[in-house]
């Protein structure tokens, strides 16, 4: 997309180097005329081969939903897009990748399970968003008035760490998938935008807070400015306008991933972070 820059990193979480475990994160960007593809996918920690799961999932999302787009012709310019059709044609591109994720399993001698993962996609039209999850993370963007503001809402279930996955047994059930998987369209002018996985939620996001009248945790989902407002609106200007290419954009961005606060260096989490920022000449 014209005018904009892309940083993205997966890196291991404290916790998997000191277990030698790969990270199990993955994450991407697919450019496509009058379009971009965003994807995060998380890995199952407790799945062998999430790790795999994780990173084909983010491959056939750009096999899938650039055919959707297309078909739809959502990617031309004052394209009327109605929430209920973007996450019906969701649903579709989303149950596409857990069947290609089943064939993989397949291949590699295992479970569907253990290829367990999250996945969130985002479509970066020219005059709006296009956002899909199913499972956990985070995703929130900054508009005009340099507002920031939650783009999804991430399923968390009844228990700590307890998810849903792509490989769930959740799609011959139409109310489960409209409960598992939230689908949303945003159509504010905006100056930049993040997706990124649960192991960076607690350095950029306000997330829980105790109420003080029931005792309940709530959870904020709020993007936390101050963990952006420098990055969008002078770091990173500031590195592409010094000619920066976006390799060594995606170095530094990896870089800041895994040491740039003690939040970050300390998550025991893998840690993905997607961060896109327009950047006016």
């Amino acid at each position: 997309m014209k005018d904009w820059s892309y940083l993205y990193a997966s890196v291991q979480g404290k916790g998997h180097i000191e277990e030698n475990i790969p990270c199990q994160d993955f994450c991407n960007i697919f450019h496509h005329t009058n379009y971009t593809i965003c994807v995060v996918s998380d890995g199952a920690g407790s799945c062998e081969k999430s790790d795999i799961g994780s990173k084909k999932a983010t491959e056939f999302a750009n096999t899938y939903f650039p055919k959707l787009i297309e078909e739809k012709k959502w990617h031309k310019p004052h394209a009327k897009i109605k929430t209920k059709d973007w996450h019906k044609a969701a649903i579709k591109g989303l149950k596409a990748i857990r069947d290609d994720l089943e064939r993989v399993s397949i291949s590699e001698g295992c479970e569907i399970k253990e290829l367990s993962c999250t996945l969130i996609i985002l479509i970066q039209l020219k005059e709006r968003l296009l956002i899909t999850h199913i499972g956990d993370g985070r995703a929130g963007y900054c508009n005009i008035k340099d507002e920031w503001k939650a783009m999804m809402k991430p399923y968390k279930g009844g228990y700590s760490n307890e998810t849903v996955f792509i490989t769930s047994n959740i799609w011959g059930d139409k109310e489960k998938l409209n409960h598992y998987i939230e689908s949303r369209v945003c159509s504010e002018k905006i100056k930049a935008f993040c997706l990124l996985s649960d192991g960076c939620e607690n350095a950029s996001f306000e997330c829980y807070k105790v109420n003080s009248e029931t005792y309940v945790p709530e959870d904020l989902n709020k993007p936390f400015k101050d963990f952006f407002h420098e990055n969008i609106n002078t770091n990173i200007p500031k590195l592409v306008k010094s000619g920066k290419e976006p390799q060594e954009l995606n170095e530094i961005w990896k870089s800041f991933l895994t040491n740039g606060n003690d939040t970050l260096k300390n998550e025991s989490d893998d840690k993905t972070m997607i961060l896109a920022v327009k950047i006016s000449a």
